[in-house]
């Protein structure tokens, strides 16, 4: 309007919208500094909250020889929401017990809270005739070996991928034997062998290649108790059956407790757990699921249909 009136200069008015946008950015950008300093700023208490953490080390008693595990009523809530409520059922030292249900019904919660990263809001885990909550907390873990279902990774090589966790210092033929179990001594040899590095959080690694490297590093350890959450996830159906295979061989005679997505691989479990939205629906034989438990029986319908 005042450009039309005469009131300014065509040269004032460029002038003013220069000098406009050039002030817009500035204070944009000094507004982005301080919502990142008010993001650093909580980060850095939660992190505080972290470090003045007393250590939990457990109880007392050293876990030695692992028994008969059992939740006996365990109910569980995260962030306000209830996870698993009245939860009960014993794993027999020794035997294969499957975990089935859908996504977010509390399946690996239920090994969380096994390996003691959570803890019941009410009921009880015990492990032999003891509470887990009895025993020291490093000697209580040293019973497990954990697959996760992603398969986290950290920057490094193959070798420190391995050996991570890992008591004592294995050959390389040990771990090249690992290797080709897993199907990965091939291509890890054209990229460089055990000295290959993985990158930052493995991101050179695809998602099947991180769940193989953690299936080998498990073959390393001597663990009484093997936890698989959906270890084979990232693999395709023939990959998947084999590493599977050789879970089963590694845990012969171990106890094993394996979530699973893909039923046709646990249908040989001497028990099967069914989940649904936190509360069991049943629990037996995959004979005695296909007879009575009508949830079992459309998670395999539903699972032969995605892999038809």
């Amino acid at each position: 309007i005042q450009l039309l009136a005469g009131d300014i200069t065509t040269a004032q008015f460029i002038a003013y919208v220069g000098l406009g946008a050039t002030y817009q950015k500035y204070i944009a950008d000094h507004l982005t500094l301080w919502v990142l300093a008010k993001k650093a700023q909580g980060a850095t208490l939660r992190i505080s909250e972290i470090l003045t953490l007393d250590e939990d080390r457990g109880g007392a008693q050293r876990a030695e020889q692992p028994g008969d595990l059992a939740f006996e009523h365990v109910s569980f809530s995260l962030g306000g929401k209830e996870i698993l409520s009245d939860v009960s059922f014993t794993v027999k030292n020794g035997s294969k017990f499957a975990i089935v249900g859908e996504s977010g019904s509390g399946k690996s919660t239920l090994l969380n809270l096994i390996e003691q990263f959570y803890r019941p809001a009410q009921g009880r885990i015990t492990l032999g005739d003891a509470d887990v909550r009895e025993f020291e907390i490093s000697s209580y873990r040293d019973l497990f070996s954990y697959l996760p279902q992603n398969a986290p990774g950290f920057d490094g090589t193959v070798r420190d991928f391995l050996c991570y966790g890992s008591k004592t210092a294995p050959s390389d033929a040990k771990l090249n034997e690992l290797l080709k179990k897993v199907d990965m001594q091939e291509s890890i040899e054209t990229q460089g062998g055990l000295d290959y590095e993985v990158g930052l959080g493995a991101s050179k690694l695809s998602g099947g290649q991180r769940q193989r490297l953690a299936v080998a590093r498990m073959l390393l350890t001597d663990a009484k108790i093997v936890l698989a959450d959906e270890a084979t996830s990232a693999l395709d159906i023939d990959g998947s059956k084999r590493i599977a295979t050789l879970i089963d061989e590694y845990a012969a005679g171990k106890t094993r407790i394996i979530v699973a997505h893909d039923l046709s691989t646990v249908q040989d479990a001497d028990t099967i757990l069914v989940l649904d939205r936190g509360r069991v629906v049943g629990c037996g034989t995959h004979e005695e699921l296909m007879a009575g438990c009508t949830r079992y029986q459309s998670l395999l319908s539903a699972g032969k249909e995605e892999t038809a």
